[in-house]
């Protein structure tokens, strides 16, 4: 007879639904988030989009203790400030949604990725072009 595994942190990193976003959760509450690869868009990251936020979700659900630990992933990572501050609201609309994709859920996101970059010192270029930081608009501004 085969029985349902245990979760653990563990078991998830090898079998859970995995994406860049739950990763960087994962690694701050095992201690093992690589400060100096804050620059490393590929290691880590926040949410991006509803299937983003919906694998963060699974594995807070997998995992519920690590829900009230949210604030040490925005203490390492300051892009998830505005994220975790408003973790409540976005997990009341994606079970209002029924897990599935909306695009009041999209645009949420949106604006508290951008909100954290602002956060952080950088800011917008335009639609669809990415962030650079302040410093260096104001320098091409002179």
């Amino acid at each position: 007879m085969n029985s349902l595994p245990t979760v653990t942190p563990d078991w998830w990193i090898v079998n859970g639904d995995i994406g860049i976003s739950s990763r960087t959760i994962w690694a701050v509450m095992m201690g093992v988030a690589d400060r100096a690869a804050l620059i490393s868009w590929w290691r880590y990251g926040t949410p991006k989009d509803t299937d983003d936020f919906s694998r963060c979700y699974k594995l807070l659900a997998l995992l519920p203790h690590w829900r009230k630990r949210l604030p040490e992933v925005a203490a390492i990572f300051p892009l998830w400030g505005p994220l975790v501050r408003d973790w409540d609201e976005l997990t009341r609309m994606f079970e209002a949604a029924g897990g599935r994709w909306s695009q009041a859920m999209e645009d949420r996101i949106r604006e508290l990725n951008d909100e954290g970059m602002v956060q952080v010192g950088r800011i917008l270029t335009g639609p669809g072009t990415g962030y650079k930081p302040a410093s260096t608009i104001e320098e091409e501004a002179k």
